[in-house]
This record gives structure tokens, C-alpha cells and sequence, in this order.
């Protein structure tokens, strides 16, 4: 009944990849309670999100190469609202749910890429920035802050 749900003791067997090929970023995370999953892709502007939660069942994905963007999401259970501008390739793309609150930001200005998820429920924030290939990735929890920074490859 909660729309991806990070708990914190899911937090710690999170499975983070990211890989930062010239710009090219992309984040899988998944919490074994709540199952929420984010990927990004970010080649040349071109970004991609998708968050899949099977309490819920929320899935927001996202495109926009060379401007054109593409939003879809379901929530069959939990109102959802996503908000998204695509001036000039940059695309904004923001999701929150009332069970769960679920938030999801990205912003790709020229292939800067920032994806940011908060849950109330083990508050588990993830944030990716690729400007120019440097990819950072920082996750906190309330229960022994732990912070993890990648650097590009």
C-alpha cells in the first residue's frame, strides 16, 4: 500500500551501479522492502527514469533526446502527480504519491543529470549529478548516515 517505499534496513543491501561514459550516466537502485528501482540514462541530454514498486505499482519513464520528452506513469493504487518542462533539451520531471510520498526529480540541462528519490518511510535519498561525465551518487539514512560517492570512469 506504500508507493516505493525504501525502508532503512533495506538501505544498506541497496544495489547501486552507476557507469559514466562520457557523459553517458546511468543508476540502478533496488530495496528488497519496497522493490523501488531507478534507472538513468543521460547520453548527449538524453535522460531516461524508471521507478518500478510493486505496493503501488508506480512507473514514471522518461526520454529526451535533442528536446523531444516523453513522460509515462501508472499508479494504480495512489494519486500521483508528475510535473515536466523540456525547454531546449532540459527536462524536469518531478512524481509524488500521498501513500508512500514518493518523489522523483531529474534535471538534464545539456546532459547534467540529477535524479533525487525521498521517502518518508526510511527516508532513503539518492541524488546523481553528470556534468560533463562526473557522476556523483550520495545516499542518507537517518539510522547511520551513509554517504557513497563515485566518481566517473
Amino acid at each position: 500500500m506504500h508507493t516505493a517505499r525504501l525502508s532503512v534496513h533495506g538501505i544498506s543491501q541497496m544495489l547501486k551501479q552507476m557507469q559514466s561514459p562520457e557523459g553517458a550516466a546511468a543508476v540502478h537502485v533496488q530495496s528488497p522492502e519496497g522493490a523501488a528501482a531507478v534507472q538513468m540514462q543521460s547520453p548527449e541530454g538524453a535522460a531516461a527514469v524508471h521507478v518500478q514498486s510493486p505496493e503501488g505499482a508506480a512507473a514514471v519513464q522518461m526520454q529526451s533526446p535533442e528536446g523531444a520528452a516523453a513522460v509515462q506513469m501508472q499508479s494504480p493504487e495512489g494519486a500521483a502527480a508528475v510535473q515536466m518542462q523540456s525547454p531546449e533539451g532540459a527536462a524536469a520531471v518531478h512524481v509524488q504519491s500521498p501513500e508512500g510520498a514518493a518523489a522523483v526529480h531529474v534535471q538534464s540541462p545539456e546532459g547534467a543529470a540529477a535524479v533525487h528519490v525521498q521517502s518518508p518511510e526510511g527516508a532513503a535519498a539518492v541524488q546523481m549529478q553528470s556534468p560533463e561525465g562526473a557522476a556523483a551518487v550520495h545516499v542518507q539514512s537517518p539510522e547511520g548516515a551513509a554517504p557513497a560517492q563515485l566518481p566517473s570512469l
